[in-house]
């Protein structure tokens, strides 16, 4: 039990690094990056798979 309880933590403070790791480069992406929004488009409605 301690032996997975301290894979957990190692595994949760992986994850903290890498979202904060993304969370850095999408800033920064945010930053330099021109974001155009795309055209509406009419919804259609969803067909039913037979």
């Amino acid at each position: 039990m301690r032996q997975e309880n301290t894979d957990l933590w190692c595994t949760l403070a992986l994850d903290e690094k890498a979202v904060r790791q993304f969370a850095l480069e999408n800033d920064a992406l945010r930053l330099v990056a021109c974001v155009l929004p795309l055209p509406a488009r009419p919804r259609q409605a969803p067909t039913s798979r037979s």
